[in-house]
């Protein structure tokens, strides 16, 4: 008998391990496109300086377009940027168009995808 709740024990920690690795995979990030309110043309980072995850991505993007190409825009200095632009939620990442339009992503995208987004190699 303690066999076999030893082996119920098992299985279900087996179970839970696998959903716990699902969850940490996350959902792929995907680009939105929208028209964008005062910003000039270029590729920006939305960051909060609480955000653990920030940094990361302001590291993938300056290896995919070169260090200083693009502009952080910080939540504690330029809320209002945030909400004339619907930006919810960071880190994310926009390229913005002379006309306006361009995409936002929100999360950690990978570097290839990144890369391809922003037009690199």
């Amino acid at each position: 008998m303690n066999v076999e709740r030893l082996l119920v024990v098992l299985a279900v920690l087996a179970v839970a391990v696998m959903v716990a690795r699902l969850q940490n995979r996350g959902a792929a990030v995907a680009r939105h496109r929208r028209t964008f309110v005062g910003l000039a043309p270029g590729v920006y980072v939305f960051a909060s300086r609480t955000c653990g995850q920030c940094k990361t991505v302001e590291a993938l993007v300056e290896d995919g377009i070169g260090t200083g190409r693009h502009r952080t825009i910080w939540w504690d200095e330029s809320p209002q940027i945030f909400a004339s632009n619907d930006i919810d939620r960071v880190p994310a990442i926009a390229q913005v168009g002379s006309d306006g339009a361009g995409w936002v992503a929100v999360g950690i995208p990978s570097a290839m995808r990144l890369r391809r987004w922003l037009g690199g190699p």
